[in-house]
């Protein structure tokens, strides 16, 4: 093999490695932005099932607010949660409560009972 044919065959190489190189990287563009495509729509569905949860909470609140007295037969069992879940609250936070007082101690902000999903809850109140 001359030198002529050597490079011939150097540049068919290059040219032949260069066109998969260029496959490949449309290849794995084209899947890199399929995947950021579902990862954005999977955060869009997200968000979405949040504002539910959110509104789901909301609504509750509002029937228990306006219903708890009379309250549909297919509900009242869990109203009877909903009402022992806050009397069981108000007694935990009694007892953080005496537990300060008796420590002499005030807390602070990262001190409060509230919970996240309190602070989520209530959230809906505001809008």
């Amino acid at each position: 093999m001359n030198f002529e044919e050597f490079k011939e065959r150097a540049t068919e190489t290059a040219e032949f490695v260069a066109g998969k190189t260029v496959q490949f990287a449309k290849f794995a563009g084209e899947k890199v932005g399929t995947a950021a495509k579902v990862a954005k729509l999977n955060a869009e569905i997200l968000a979405e099932k949040d504002n539910l949860r959110k509104a789901y909470a909301r609504i509750g609140k509002l029937y228990v607010e306006l219903y708890a007295a009379t309250p549909h037969e297919d509900i009242a069992a869990e109203l009877d949660i909903v009402h022992a879940a806050q009397s069981r609250i108000d007694e935990l936070k009694t007892k953080i409560d005496d537990i300060k007082t008796e420590a002499g101690w005030n807390g602070g902000a990262d001190a409060d009972y509230d919970s996240d999903f309190e602070n989520d809850f209530n959230e809906g109140d505001e809008q």
